[in-house]
């Protein structure tokens, strides 16, 4: 149950900031030991996209790794900023990093 609300109210986060809000809508999202699920809706787009990854919290900095994604060209998107995107301070994102450390 703990689980449920920790993904409802992250989820609920995400889709109230304004920069994921100005380009999709998550669905549904699922997080579990370093493991996270999602299905994302793409403004524009009639089908939703999934996306999985692995990721860690070291300090107010998420590492996220392996980004799969159920479309190619995004995988091929993932890839090609993977270096830029790989380490978030979440410090820098209204205070992301107190939600993310209990969340995650």
């Amino acid at each position: 149950m703990l689980n449920f609300l920790a993904n409802a109210g992250l989820k609920s986060f995400l889709n109230n900031h304004k920069t994921i809000k100005s380009v999709a809508e998550i669905l549904d999202i699922s997080l579990k030991d370093g493991d996270a699920k999602s299905k994302i809706l793409l403004n524009g787009e009639t089908e939703p996209v999934s996306v999985s990854f692995n990721y860690k919290i070291y300090g107010n900095t998420l590492c996220i790794t392996n980004v799969n994604t159920s479309k190619k060209w995004l995988n091929g998107l993932a890839e090609a900023f993977k270096d830029k995107y790989a380490q978030i301070d979440l410090g820098k994102h209204e205070g992301a990093a107190g939600i993310a450390k209990h969340l995650l």
